[in-house]
C-alpha cells in the first residue's frame, strides 16, 4: 500500500473535516507510525478499490 502512495501521481484537494475527526485521524495515524495524510490516502484508496465498505 505504501508503494502505491509513493508512486501514484497526486492531485491536491481541499477537504473540510470536523476538528474531532482530524484529531482522531491523527491519533490513529500516530498509533500506526504513519503521517495522517498517508492514512487518509490509504483509506480512500481502499474504499474506491472496494477493499472496505461504507456503512451508512
Amino acid at each position: 500500500m505504501q508503494s502505491y502512495i509513493k508512486n501514484e501521481k497526486k492531485k491536491a484537494i481541499y477537504l473540510r473535516l470536523s476538528e474531532n475527526d482530524i484529531y482522531e485521524l491523527k491519533k490513529k495515524a500516530l498509533q500506526n507510525s504513519i503521517p495522517y495524510q498517508n492514512l487518509l490516502q490509504m483509506l480512500i484508496h481502499q474504499f474506491v478499490t472496494d477493499k472496505i465498505k461504507l456503512i451508512v
